[in-house]
């Protein structure tokens, strides 16, 4: 199976990620910088208690990175098997080796739709099962 269309979606994701992470270090570095200037010695906790969870840091309140994680790995794993099938049913129906580059083609594009359908559809399970647990334990 030649996986060449995902490479450069999954390169460009790692570098815009990468960048918008250093770029948010120093943001966040210059943020709490200017707090603690501001305050110096009247620094009081209390301050703090009606902030965000993501200013006050991220291991405030609970994680759902290894929900969304796993999702979008049985998602695309999903997406696969459901290209895999596409690809041989398109074999199945008369595409064969004397139209090579057509359905080449035509497999890479049921491979790279079904793997970017399941994947999103997978992250957007996530999403709706963190707001269901949410507002679960918001009701506690």
């Amino acid at each position: 199976m030649n996986m060449e269309f995902i490479m450069m979606p999954a390169v460009m994701w790692i570098l815009v990620t990468g960048f918008y992470k250093i770029i948010e270090l120093y943001a966040r570095r210059r943020e709490r910088m200017m707090i603690i200037e501001k305050f110096g010695d009247k620094f009081d906790p209390a301050l703090f208690s009606g902030m965000s969870p993501d200013f006050l840091g991220p291991h405030r309140g609970k994680s759902f990175g290894a929900l969304k994680f796993g999702c979008l790995l049985v998602s695309i794993g999903l997406g696969l098997l459901v290209g895999m099938l596409i690809s041989s049913a398109l074999t199945a129906n008369g595409y064969d080796g004397n139209e090579w580059q057509n359905r080449h083609e035509l497999s890479t594009t049921a491979y790279s739709a079904s793997v970017l359908l399941f994947g999103g559809a997978g992250l957007l399970a996530a999403f709706l099962i963190e707001i269901k647990m949410r507002n679960k334990e918001k009701q506690q």
